[in-house]
């Protein structure tokens, strides 16, 4: 109720919470991008979701190129180009692979472990267009890391390397201000030196902390890019 001093200072949202994004996008666009890598195969495979909101069915072309979000010089995996119909107003999923990766464990993620406060993990890019002729229709750029988590008889692998999770757990309904994970400087872009949600995960990590479970919400899509960046591992756990 508007002017109701309980609902104007009550800790918990009421309504639509975090950010709302709203997006342009062409009659025929990718939805989503789902990469799968495997460390036990080295292979890679990826889902796309194609969206045609037109009232014409297409055939249409999606190629796929790989590059280093890192800049190193990767021979990458050649990702060949799938030809597909696209029935009006439908969404169609296309699967492209599996590829033999073949870069060895250098070009995988891994955790920051030992902490080392300069370390940037290795990441990847995955550039997609969908093409009709000669005219791209949509393009998008899906950054990825390749890794493998899995779990043994009592403790976690990554890579197949054992590793042991000293965890925290950030719940956000907990916190002092709701919507903290959209609106404080904590988990938001560097504002300055020693700022902002990447030095939030090193903070963690300085003291043994290299893991945080995250229950009730979920991060931001800019919560996990920084976790990826710095080597932190995030336990998303979301309530349906």
């Amino acid at each position: 109720r508007a002017g109701d001093p309980q609902w104007a200072l009550a800790k918990f949202a009421y309504g639509i919470t975090t950010y709302v994004k709203l997006a342009i996008l062409p009659a025929v666009s990718i939805q989503e991008v789902l990469v799968k890598p495997s460390v036990s195969k080295d292979q890679l495979e990826m889902s796309v979701l194609v969206q045609n909101a037109s009232a014409q069915n297409r055939t249409l072309t999606l190629t796929g190129e790989l590059s280093s979000w890192n800049g190193d010089g990767w021979k990458y995996p050649a990702v060949p180009s799938q030809a597909c119909l696209v029935e009006a107003g439908k969404v169609t999923e296309i699967r492209m692979g599996p590829l033999q990766w073949g870069l060895g464990p250098e070009s995988y993620w891994w955790p920051n472990i030992p902490f080392q406060q300069d370390y940037v993990a290795k990441l990847h890019n995955l550039k997609l267009e969908v093409t009709e002729g000669n005219v791209v229709g949509h393009s998008t750029n899906q950054r990825f890391g390749f890794c493998e988590h899995a779990e043994g008889p009592y403790y976690y692998m990554v890579n197949g390397v054992r590793v042991i999770n000293i965890s925290d757990g950030t719940v956000e309904s907990q916190m002092s201000e709701y919507d903290c994970y959209s609106t404080s400087p904590a988990f938001l872009p560097p504002q300055g030196p020693n700022t902002g949600c990447p030095e939030t995960w090193r903070r963690y990590m300085r003291i043994g902390i290299n893991t945080n479970r995250i229950c009730c919400s979920m991060p931001t899509k800019y919560m996990m890019e920084a976790a990826d960046e710095v080597g932190f591992m995030l336990m998303p756990e979301a309530v349906t």
